[in-house]
């Protein structure tokens, strides 16, 4: 068993100093035979002078008993435009976890598409996006499930402020061979302002008989009950709400097996939702 000891650590920078940018990465993963690796995509910016696009398409080829964790996360600024495409391609006993983390961009699209193609696949899907003032998050996902006994799980979730709007489009196609599939997608949302919005479809497609699957989504607003017992126990309105909102992110966070990535993650979420609450 071959397995990669760091992360893999890819930073997109865009420098527009002088002008617009455009930037089409192409990015090829194979992981072969019982290897095991962890890849990190991070988009930053260096300034906010003129627009940048990053258009990037990912592809993933998990070998037999391959074990690949796969991160994006998205921390430019208003004048960026990020719109990203992963292909993951599973053979028998593997195992792919995807992570997106929107965090800040003017615009971003995120298309995921997975294909089991053989038989004790496990597939994960992770993602949260934090949204606020005018920005715009579009998740699309696709998780097919072509051969029996495989699993699958898909978290996302979205924390929206100020005039932002979110998307999830979720869908999971189980095919008539895939007997014995466990799948469960879930989307949840919050709302910290009366003018965001949320559009959220979760789907599943199921041409056998003997699964197990699962599909939901909510969008709501901080529990007000949950409000009150925080500050009944000292704690301010603004500091309330962000360790709701914290523990509301922090279920995907988890997920993440990468120390250094997480201890970044939880910080830089606790910045935006901090900033998010002071609006």
């Amino acid at each position: 068993r071959v397995v990669v000891e760091h992360p893999i650590y890819v930073i997109h920078i865009s420098d527009n100093s002088l002008g617009p940018v455009l930037c089409q990465p192409r990015n090829l993963i194979i992981g072969g035979e019982n290897c095991e690796v962890n890849i990190v995509q991070h988009f930053i910016h260096k300034n906010d002078k003129a627009p940048v696009l990053n258009n990037t398409v990912t592809e993933i080829t998990a070998a037999k008993h391959a074990r690949i964790n796969h991160f994006i996360i998205q921390d430019e600024n208003g004048s960026a435009r990020n719109i990203t495409e992963t292909q993951v391609h599973q053979e028998k006993e593997s195992r792919v976890d995807c992570h997106n983390y929107s965090l800040e961009s003017g615009f971003i699209r995120n298309k995921t598409n997975m294909v089991l193609n053989d038989e004790h696949i496990e597939g994960h899907l992770y993602g949260v996006y934090l949204l606020n003032e005018g920005q715009h998050a579009d998740n699309r996902s696709l998780i097919d499930h072509a051969k029996p006994n495989c699993y699958s799980n898909e978290l996302y979730k979205g924390i929206l402020g100020g005039k932002a709007k979110g998307v999830f489009n979720g869908r999971i196609m189980v095919r008539q061979d895939a007997q014995k599939t466990n799948a469960y997608q879930t989307n949840r949302n919050i709302l910290v302002s009366d003018n965001a919005q949320v559009f959220t479809k979760p789907q599943l497609e199921i041409f056998a008989d003997d699964v197990r699957c699962s599909h939901g989504c909510t969008t709501g607003q901080l529990d007000e009950d949950s409000i009150f017992y925080l500050r009944s126990r000292g704690l301010t309105l603004k500091q309330a709400q962000t360790y709701l909102l914290k523990a509301f992110a922090g279920e995907v966070i988890e997920n993440v097996t990468i120390d250094v990535v997480k201890e970044w993650l939880d910080k830089r979420i606790t910045d935006k939702i901090l900033k998010m609450m002071a609006e």
